[in-house]
């Protein structure tokens, strides 16, 4: 029985290496929620993010970077479709231009992170994003003050009901008035409770 168990570990330890050699930064795809947002879809959010990561480390002096299509697959899991769409996205917004010149002899798209136009548009997506959620942050209050009022007028309600009942002996349906002193006929043609 401990040969099975220890044959269990074993693999459950491979599994486990297998999965911390995925957890290393080289294999973690990490894109600013915001991002998202400014572009309009995650591929090119994530296109973007990886621009501006490669862009630092741009070696031409023109500041292009070139990937091939097979490489972008490894480094974002998409496929040509998806980084052609994602690059079209990018430079409707005028945040990239593209041109294609030979790579290790193969013509090969080369990418230009429009940095100026990035940060711009960038700043002002991030500001009036800003003053939105600022407005939504006002409405809110404001629906959230008038639900706590709403409560508070209610419970204040509540309370003067109890105390009415509690002074007077009569719920707020009733007064010393509704079947006292009443002919004996109406009294009989009343709905009981009231």
């Amino acid at each position: 029985m401990n040969d099975i168990n220890e044959t269990k570990v074993i693999k459950q330890q491979e599994v486990f290496d297998l999965i911390r050699s995925f957890v290393g930064q080289a294999h973690v795809l990490t894109i600013p929620r915001a991002f998202i947002d400014f572009t309009g879809d995650i591929p090119s959010a994530l296109m973007l993010a990886q621009l501006i990561f490669w862009t630092e480390r741009a070696t031409r002096p023109d500041g292009y970077i070139w990937k091939t299509y097979q490489e972008w697959e490894r480094e974002l899991s998409l496929n040509k479709y998806h980084i052609n769409k994602a690059a079209n996205n990018l430079k409707k917004m005028n945040l990239i231009k593209t041109i294609v010149r030979k790579a290790g002899g193969n013509p090969t798209v080369h990418y230009l992170l429009q940095q100026e136009e990035f940060l711009k548009s960038f700043v002002q997506f991030l500001n009036e994003r800003k003053c939105n959620i600022q407005t939504n942050d006002v409405a809110n209050i404001e629906q959230t003050n008038n639900i706590e009022y709403a409560h508070k007028l209610r419970s204040q309600i509540k309370d003067k009901k109890d105390v009415h009942q509690k002074t007077t002996g009569y719920s707020e349906k009733e007064t010393p008035y509704s079947r006292e002193g009443m002919p004996e006929l109406i009294q009989s043609e009343m709905p009981d409770g009231k």
